[in-house]
């Protein structure tokens, strides 16, 4: 069980949403791919970083509040294919120059306080092995 916000979502609920995204064409090539969220949805948030990462595919967080055009451009200057706003059926896809060949992974722009904001890499990869090593500690 996942609990976001105070609402329980089931492993059954979890499952469901992933079914959901198989059907998505914008999904059917997303391994190599790196795709922007800016979703409101925590849930959303939390299913498509899971889907996306099974797919191999990179990620690219963006807050929330961020406004269209800035998420827009914060996508393209990562490299991204597609970016979902708002709601996860939000899809606006982007033209990429040259696409990355790199590992997958997640990504994220520092807070910028120190000049333009700069795109932080995470290979999945690296990822893993530090929530292994946490659930190693707990």
């Amino acid at each position: 069980m996942l609990i976001v916000n105070k609402q329980e979502f089931s492993k059954y609920d979890f499952e469901l949403r992933l079914q959901g995204y198989e059907g998505v064409e914008q999904f059917q090539e997303a391994e190599g791919n790196r795709f922007a969220l800016c979703l409101k949805n925590p849930f959303d948030i939390i299913t498509l970083v899971f889907f996306l990462k099974e797919k191999r595919a990179s990620v690219l967080l963006i807050h929330e509040d961020t406004p269209k055009d800035t998420a827009i451009e914060m996508a393209k200057r990562a490299k991204c294919t597609a970016l979902l706003y708002g709601e996860s059926n939000d899809f606006t896809k982007l033209e990429v120059p040259n696409l990355l060949q790199e590992e997958s992974s997640l990504l994220q722009y520092s807070s910028g306080t120190t000049g333009e904001p700069k795109l932080i890499r995470r290979a999945w990869t690296e990822v893993e092995t530090e929530i292994a090593a946490y659930n190693e500690a707990l």
